[in-house]
């Protein structure tokens, strides 16, 4: 009897046994995984911090820059000087655009692919519009000088951009965007051909115009307004009075501080569509949301921030210290910021405090309302 219950008894140990060790594996396996993601939100965090941080010295440093003698700022705010690669990016954007627009000629059917062709620019004139807005959204909120471009220093200097070549002016953007969004059309192109798919003309022009009007505007559009009326070319003044380039007066709005005026850097149209439809706003909640850190725009003027991401600011003591630190060293730039800042401070702790006590008289409220109808 005995060992006939050791018998039966062995393949229930054994499986019990084996319970334990996949239980055992599971847990540590759990244990792994919870380390490994509390690791990587202490790194998403440490990210956070150092990106902030950063922007806070970049911002106390501008601020500072603003006070100094007008001498001073256009020494700092003097453009760097192309080097054989941003020359090279600057080349090659023209060259590749025409290669394209070469291909789209030669690639073409019939006739009607030639009227195709042509009222695909004003489209392409339209988009480049906005893509001109949304790229000087970035360089003004988003980028804190590590591109290297002259973006940074032109707001201590607006006139930095009258007496530069184009070379000078655009290898920092042709650098680091165009040239590489030229290359990349140009390679699908090629590898369209070599896979023998079949090409749109029409598309690949369209394209070509696009990118090199976005080209023409943030560039050679942008310095054209900085330019006096009488050193300005003839024909760059007749389009700016009919409207298809941004005037010196639009251009102007934006450099009114905290810099969040007419953004356009081509005709200036789309700049106040893009406000109007909150698309500014929408791309700083986007920038909030990945890295965490305020536009710079929104640090310069807290008015700007969304009433319901106060919250967040509010419990984030690295982006108050930003905004304390920024009004500081912005007190004779940006007079009130300190006072907003309180202010709101102030009003969202009293809403909270009216929600608290909101919370706990609800309940009592609700208990005699019952009392009553009992008793009614």
């Amino acid at each position: 009897m005995t060992r006939g219950a050791d018998s039966r008894s062995s393949p229930d140990s054994a499986l019990v046994r084996a319970a334990e060790t996949f239980g055992s594996f599971l847990g540590r396996l759990h244990a792994g995984v919870d380390r490994s993601r509390a690791q990587r939100r202490l790194r998403v965090a440490e990210r956070r911090v150092k990106r902030i941080r950063q922007q806070r010295r970049f911002l106390v440093q501008q601020a500072h820059d603003l006070t100094l003698p007008f001498s001073e700022r256009r020494r700092k705010a003097k453009p760097q000087p192309p080097d054989a690669l941003g020359k090279a990016a600057v080349m090659a954007v023209p060259v590749l655009m025409g290669a394209l627009v070469f291909r789209a000629w030669a690639e073409r059917g019939h006739r009607s692919d030639l009227w195709r062709m042509a009222a695909t620019v004003p489209k392409a004139y339209v988009k480049a519009s906005i893509f001109t807005c949304l790229l000087h959204w970035f360089l003004d909120n988003v980028d804190i000088g590590a591109s290297g471009m002259e973006a940074v220093g032109h707001h201590l200097d607006p006139n930095n951009l009258n007496n530069l070549s184009f070379t000078e002016h655009a290898h920092g953007l042709a650098r680091h965007l165009f040239a590489p969004v030229s290359i990349a059309s140009a390679a699908e192109l090629a590898l369209r051909r070599l896979a023998r798919s079949e090409t749109d003309a029409v598309r690949t022009f369209d394209r070509a115009a696009t990118i090199g009007l976005t080209y023409f505007g943030a560039v050679e559009g942008h310095r054209l307004a900085h330019v006096p009326d009488g050193a300005r070319p003839a024909w760059a003044t007749r389009m700016q009075k009919a409207g298809l380039l941004v005037s010196r007066k639009q251009h102007g709005e934006h450099h009114r501080y905290p810099w969040t005026g007419n953004l356009g850097d081509l005709n200036g149209h789309a700049h106040s569509f893009l406000e109007s439809a909150g698309v500014y706003t929408a791309l700083g909640r986007l920038l909030f949301r990945l890295s965490g850190r305020l536009p710079n725009s929104w640090v310069y003027a807290p008015n700007l921030i969304p009433i319901d991401l106060w919250s967040r600011v509010l419990g984030d003591p690295e982006l108050v210290r930003t905004l304390e630190q920024t009004a500081l060293s912005h007190h004779q730039v940006l007079e009130g910021t300190r006072v907003w800042l309180s202010r709101v401070q102030s009003e969202t702790a009293r809403r909270e405090m009216s929600r608290s006590l909101q919370a706990a008289v609800e309940p009592a409220i609700e208990q005699r309302r019952t009392a009553r109808a009992a008793l009614g």
